[in-house]
């Protein structure tokens, strides 16, 4: 991924989740979803992680982290 994609997209993270992408990034090629999940998206028992993030952060929310992976 290009460093000024991915410095976008690092700023876009902590603009919509109020964290750092830092901590959730396995390396050159993907989040840690499981992580992320756990600590940010907390979601309820009956739904996705997908399911978690549009409902509190909205759709764009999805697409970024779809992205990210």
């Amino acid at each position: 991924m290009d460093t000024n994609v991915l410095a976008s997209q690092a700023e876009q993270f902590r603009e919509l989740f109020g964290v750092r992408l830092a901590p959730y990034w396995l390396g050159p090629l993907r989040l840690d979803v499981v992580k992320f999940d756990e600590e940010v998206v907390k979601p309820h028992l009956d739904e996705s992680t997908a399911q978690a993030i549009e409902r509190r952060w909205g759709k764009g929310a999805v697409d970024l982290v779809r992205v990210l992976l």
